[in-house]
Parts: structure tokens; sequence; C-alpha cells
């Protein structure tokens, strides 16, 4: 520090330089301090920090080429300074002219808005967004869910019905044969046969028939 005022003011030994004079444009000498970025300009504008920036001065050096011509796009980037605490505008260096253009966002309630605040904003409402996507998920499951236990339901009454009226129709069935078979007389029962007496032939007597031709041989 004390070499710094010496050479500033001076000392006894060596002469002071003096204050630097004060940049002449104030509000270039800011600009030229703020931070930058390079971003291709296309048809729709710069899209910077998520955020998109549009105005006539981009006009001749959109970069991404004619959609309808079909030629392979330049793809130039330019210079782009910004103000960390302010997303509402950010400036364009014009290459032709060394100057530079206020380029304002398109969606204008991010003026005043630094980007830490901003970053913060877009981290909750994808938080709530993802909240959000997980609700529909439930509400679907749960009506899903709903849906399967209607149709299991229905199924068992169905079944049920169908069951009740194959008993319905079995008891019946079994009622009208009942009905049928007491109705139908019980067949006569025929006396059986009393077994037929058979001839007893005296076995000496049938001994006799048979030898008594063959005697009459022999004495022929």
């Amino acid at each position: 520090m004390q070499v710094y005022k010496e050479g500033i003011l001076g000392s006894t030994w060596t002469q002071g330089r003096g204050l630097p004079p004060l940049p002449a444009d104030h509000a270039r000498f800011r600009l030229d301090l703020l931070p930058f970025e390079r971003r291709q300009i296309t048809h729709n504008g710069v899209e910077f920090k998520c955020n998109l920036y549009t105005g006539p001065e981009l006009a001749e050096f959109i970069s991404d080429g004619d959609p309808t011509s079909g030629l392979k796009p330049k793809k130039e980037k330019f210079l782009f300074r910004y103000d960390p605490n302010d997303l509402g505008v950010i400036y364009f260096m014009n290459p032709k002219t060394g100057q530079y253009v206020a380029i304002p966002v398109k969606d204008q309630e991010l003026n005043g808005v630094s980007i830490p605040a901003d970053k913060e904003y877009r981290r909750a409402k994808n938080q709530v967004a993802e909240l959000e996507e997980e609700r529909a998920k439930v509400r679907g499951l749960q009506a899903e869910n709903r849906e399967i236990v209607a149709n299991a339901t229905e199924a068992t009454k169905q079944a049920r019905k169908r069951s009740a009226i194959r008993s319905a129709k079995r008891t019946i069935a079994q009622k009208r044969a009942k009905e049928v078979r007491s109705l139908v007389p019980a067949p006569a029962a025929h006396p059986e046969p009393a077994p037929t007496a058979q001839k007893v032939i005296p076995l000496r007597l049938k001994t006799q028939e048979l030898v008594a031709p063959l005697i009459e041989d022999m004495e022929w």
C-alpha cells in the first residue's frame, strides 16, 4: 500500500505519477467491466441463462441461416455483456460500430431479477412441476386401481350369478326327474319257472338196453 501511495503521490526521492484520468464515458467504462459470454443470434433472438432476448438490432447478425434456403448456418457467436444483478437486459457489442446495444428480455417479469434469484425460482418451479407430475401419477394409479376393483367386483357378481343359475337348473332337473320316476309304474314281478322233473332211469335197465343188441349179433 505504501508503494502504491508513493507511485501516485510521490515521495522524497521519487516523483508521483498522479491519479489516472477518469474515463470520459462512465457508462461505457461500467459496461466494459461487466462479465460477458458469446452467444449465437438466431431468428428467435438470443438465449441466455435459459431466457430469450430479442431486438431489431440483432436482425442483421442472425447466424442460424434461413430455414427455407437449405444453406448451412454460419454459427457465428457474438459478445454479450450482462449484469448478474439484473437479467432484464443484456448488452450486445455491435462488431460494426464497436458500441453496446441493450437487448431486453422477452419475459418482462425478469426486470431487476438477479441470476441467483432466477436460478432459485426455476429450481422451485421444477420441484413444483415434479411434485404435480408425481401427484398426477398417483391419481392415475388410484383411478386404475378403482377400475380394477370395480371390474373384479362385477366379475365376481357375474360368476356368482352364473353359479346360482346353474345350481337352480340342476335342482329343477333333479326335481323333474324325480316326478317322472314317480309317474312310471314299476314293472310286474314274473314268477320263476318251476324246475323240470327229469326222468330217472335205473342204471341196471339202461345197461341191459345197451348190451342186448350186442348179444343178438353174436348169436347170429
